[in-house]
């Protein structure tokens, strides 16, 4: 693993487990001090961060932790919605047995890591849970679509569910019934629509929780 690699994880980790809050100053001296590296890495690393919408530069002050950004979050879950429903329209007509059992074993992690509240093991467990349709996906570049919005997307769903765990609960109420659906042998049709329907799903849960907030502001 490179040393931005290694360094962007750090960061990363720091951020969505709220060692770092928003505001919080990256100061890239000081991390490269911190971390044992020099200051290329750090730079990558925060460069990486703020491509994912989790650290943001601010004028006369330089690189900070970004708030959640819930436009930035609808925008590219209305998208991903579209890819995922498109490739569970393809793919799932072709799922085998095996596959099947595998998304129901995930099905089943998820839920324990949620009882567990371990939410970062939750959403590892989600990406695996959707990558097993991308990897069966005859259409390669749609699949890399939906990985590289899935990889974009991770980090800010993990902190959207520390914010609003109702988000996860939808989420795997959603995954049991695709597994179920599967098992049924569900129409191509009726397979997109509920992925589909599971993502649109989360962003009601968000808009919730966005309206309660300004509500509570004096």
């Amino acid at each position: 693993m490179s040393k931005t690699e290694q360094v962007y994880q750090i960061l990363q980790h720091r951020i969505m487990g709220g060692h770092y809050s928003p505001g919080f100053r990256l100061v890239i001296d000081s991390l490269a001090r911190d971390l044992g590296v020099s200051t290329m890495p750090v730079r990558e690393a925060i460069r990486r961060l703020e491509a994912e919408g989790l650290v943001r530069y601010q004028p006369n002050v330089g690189a900070e932790v970004a708030g959640l950004d819930g436009r930035h979050f609808h925008d590219m879950q209305e998208v991903l919605a579209k890819l995922e429903g498109w490739i569970w329209e393809i793919c799932g007509p072709l799922a085998a047995t095996e596959e099947i059992g595998r998304l129901s074993t995930l099905a089943n992690g998820m839920q324990t890591a949620l009882d567990g509240r371990r939410l970062e093991d939750f959403v590892v467990l989600e990406g695996q849970f959707h990558d097993i349709f991308h990897q069966r996906s005859p259409n390669r570049y749609l699949a890399e679509l939906a990985n590289r919005g899935w990889t974009r997307l991770e980090p800010l769903r993990l902190a959207l569910y520390v914010q609003a765990p109702d988000m996860a609960i939808q989420a795997l109420h959603y995954y049991y019934q695709l597994v179920q659906s599967l098992k049924e042998k569900a129409p191509p049709k009726v397979l997109g629509q509920l992925v589909e329907e599971s993502h649109q799903q989360l962003l009601v849960v968000l808009r919730r929780q966005v309206g309660d907030r300004k509500e509570a502001q004096p």
